[in-house]
């Protein structure tokens, strides 16, 4: 069984070589740690559902989530220990985007609402480090759509040509 946050006074060392905390005071880190809330997920349980309002922000402490899109057959990311999710619902009040399902016995560290939009308020780094998680998100995302976009139109250029003589087919 894990400890909790509480007797692992490593834990806030550890989030500074995270993306989140990345040059914020010990300070601010330990006092981000008190705040939190610890939370143990077995694998399988779902921390954040689609569609669903959400007023948390999440890092995986250890263990690894998966993100899943609707609809999707596979993952679309796995996240690990130091990463963040539910940001993007927390920030723009908008239902949940995605299904977040723990990969291994995980645990996370919640942030309340009213405790990020104060960290947001408090630390200019903490809002720098937080808007290039979300710009590494959408730059990730944007990579994901462009190789779906080419392999579609390689797809649909296969499926329009014989493959043995290189002419056009009755589906052209």
């Amino acid at each position: 069984m894990t400890p909790p946050l509480s007797d692992r006074p490593s834990l806030a060392d550890r989030l500074a070589a995270t993306p989140l905390f990345w040059k914020l005071p010990a300070r601010a880190r330990r006092a981000v740690v008190e705040r939190g809330v610890a939370r143990q997920l077995a694998p399988g349980h779902r921390l954040l559902d689609a569609g669903a309002a959400n007023r948390a922000l999440f890092i995986v402490v250890d263990g690894g989530v998966d993100v899943l899109l609707p609809g999707a057959d596979a993952p679309h990311v796995h996240l690990g220990p130091g990463e963040c999710v539910g940001e993007l619902s927390l920030i723009d009040g908008k239902p949940v985007s995605a299904d977040v399902v723990a990969a291994l016995p995980t645990t996370v560290l919640e942030l309340s609402e009213d405790h990020v939009w104060a960290l947001i308020d408090s630390s200019a780094v903490f809002a720098r480090n937080l808007l290039r998680t979300l710009a590494g998100r959408v730059r990730h995302d944007h990579t994901v759509l462009a190789e779906s976009s080419g392999a579609r139109r390689h797809f649909e250029r296969l499926s329009l040509v014989d493959s043995l003589t290189g002419l056009h087919n009755r589906r052209w």
